[in-house]
């Protein structure tokens, strides 16, 4: 008897897991196109949540994967190699919240364990992605609202922009997985929309990626000549209704001269700002290449140069790494990434799920060219969980495929 009100307490337990954890994680992932505030809150409360996932049954499914084991392992050493990092160096309030923020790495392997236990559709993953590209266009109704310009109402710029540029062509490469028709209506739908939102935050390191997007698009052959025309016509009618696009793209780079003789390339102010800080960047790194100099090493230095000396980091990811934890972060960042993809690319062939992977991995490194993607708090949280969505749809579309053959 005893035993039995213990398990049916676990069961209830379980069960108010799973109503709470999974509305959780989508509820944050739509926030992360919308409202910055509201979605860092409640990512916060879904990390103190998800260790929960570990009391539930059957959680031995997700560990079934050895690249996914893999993974774990990895994200948890590139997690306890920052702790190093952080107790190697002087404290400073910069260097503990930069520390903080990649506590959410841990998300990842959490959400796919949750995942593996309540087991969602993988039309419902496919849907999560095209209701949050249709959603990342509130902070541009809220700029109208409050007179505002690039979604800074609600978001900070480059990351709300770059993320629903990764919804947009996630969710118009999945709309395969939909039989039904008004479905993948509306994975066009969210593919505008996530453009708009993109072109309206003036992220141009962001737009780099569209032409690579399209090419992996083709090259997983989930783009045909037609989709390509269309999408050019997409593309040219968002730029053309919005002049600040094109002024942004114009002022960019400057060529000033007649002939050869006094040729010369003018970049513009955010772009010269980046140039310089790489440039400082690189001289910081060749002192401690190995473990590099902590997480305030870039801001302590930056105050030699004037122009740069309110930016507390070098706007490159990569660079990034290397400034804080030396070549072994790189290297450990890079692991987890290219462990990502090889996940992927062990999905059943033609899944539109690899595809979608591949564009995730694809655009996060393109992001990090020009800001901090894999570093800070909003774009972590983003990135594990898409990634989380992915693997967890990819690899039971590949075992339901195998169990019906």
């Amino acid at each position: 008897m005893i035993i039995n009100k213990v398990k049916r307490f676990s069961a209830m337990d379980n069960k108010l897991i799973e109503l709470v954890i999974f509305p959780l994680i989508c509820i944050v992932f739509i926030l992360l196109h919308t409202n910055q505030s509201s979605s860092q809150t409640l990512a916060s409360l879904l990390l103190m949540l998800t260790p929960l996932t570990l009391l539930l049954p059957r959680t031995e499914e997700a560990f079934e994967y050895k690249h996914l084991r893999l993974l774990f392992a990895l994200v948890f050493t590139y997690f306890l190699y920052n702790f190093f990092i952080l107790t190697q160096n002087t404290y400073s309030h910069l260097s503990l919240t930069s520390y903080r923020a990649l506590f959410f790495w841990l998300l990842l392997p959490f959400t796919v364990i949750f995942l593996f236990n309540k087991k969602p559709t993988i039309n419902s993953i496919a849907l999560l992605f095209v209701i949050a590209a249709i959603c990342s266009t509130y902070p541009i109704i809220a700029d109208y609202q409050q007179n505002t310009r690039r979604g800074q109402s609600s978001m900070h710029a480059i990351f709300w922009g770059n993320i629903s540029l990764c919804s947009a062509m996630i969710a118009f490469s999945l709309r395969k997985t939909f039989n039904n028709k008004s479905l993948k209506i509306l994975s066009y739908v969210a593919l505008i929309f996530g453009l708009m939102a993109s072109f309206w935050s003036l992220t141009r390191g962001g737009w780099i990626s569209i032409p690579l997007s399209l090419l992996c698009l083709y090259l997983c052959k989930s783009f045909t000549i037609k989709h390509l025309a269309a999408y050019s016509v997409i593309l040219a009618l968002l730029i053309s209704l919005m002049p600040n696009v094109q002024e942004r793209l114009l002022r960019t780079v400057k060529v000033n001269g007649s002939s050869w003789s006094n040729f010369s390339i003018t970049l513009d102010g955010s772009t010269q700002a980046r140039v310089d800080m790489w440039k400082m960047a690189s001289a910081l790194i060749k002192e401690n290449p190995i473990t590099g100099g902590g997480f305030s090493a870039y801001y302590d230095r930056a105050q030699e140069l004037d122009h740069v000396q309110n930016y507390k980091m070098p706007h490159n990811e990569f660079i990034h790494s290397l400034v804080n934890g030396g070549i072994i972060s790189l290297m450990l960042l890079l692991s987890v990434l290219v462990t990502l993809i090889i996940i992927f690319h062990g999905f059943r062939p033609g899944s539109h799920f690899k595809t979608a992977g591949y564009l995730l991995i694809l655009q996060f490194s393109v992001f990090s060219i020009s800001e901090i993607f894999f570093s800070t708090k909003l774009p972590i949280v983003y990135f594990c969980l898409a990634s989380s969505f992915i693997i967890y749809a990819g690899l039971s579309e590949k075992h339901l495929n195998t169990t019906s053959s």
